[in-house]
């Protein structure tokens, strides 16, 4: 019936790495219908952002690994490209948005914008918008790049 379509093992790890994130919404929402703990409540909702960006960055790192020039490598090359490239990227992003958000909060502390609203909240949107920009740009926002299946190599 052509219903089942055979992945290799590294793109069903991908395909692992991508659903096993667990969405925090409900949970939190119930959190919030029985007015839990506020600690509670953000220790979930940490957990659960946490859990995502380790999926992104998990999925990212092995499509890179799928791609064809790849394919020269030895398995012992692959583990070690695929570990340095997953901490790289889930450590330097971390330390990016990390530092981008000290930046914005000592420019937001020690500027007065009574005066001026537009502009909080245009730096507001611009500080929003730079660190996934940066990462984007030094490759390390773990957003895949368009990847495609060869669905003749299956056949």
């Amino acid at each position: 019936a052509d219903l089942i379509y055979r992945l290799s093992y590294l793109e069903s790890f991908a395909f692992g790495s991508l659903i096993s994130a667990v969405d925090p919404v409900p949970i939190l929402t119930v959190f919030r219908a029985l007015k839990v703990d506020v600690q509670l409540y953000m220790l979930v909702f940490g957990e659960s952002m946490l859990n995502d960006a380790v999926s992104i960055v998990l999925t990212s790192t092995t499509l890179e690994i799928a791609d064809s020039k790849m394919a020269q490598f030895g398995s012992w090359e692959l583990l070690k490209f695929g570990i340095s490239r997953f901490l790289v990227m889930f450590i330097g992003s971390a330390l990016l948005g990390s530092m981008i958000g000290f930046i914005s909060a000592l420019l937001f502390k020690h500027m007065d914008f009574r005066k001026t609203p537009s502009l909080e909240l245009a730096l507001l949107l611009v500080f929003a918008y730079i660190p996934y920009g940066l990462a984007e740009a030094i490759s390390l926002s773990g957003i895949p790049k368009f990847y495609y299946i060869d669905k003749d190599r299956h056949n």
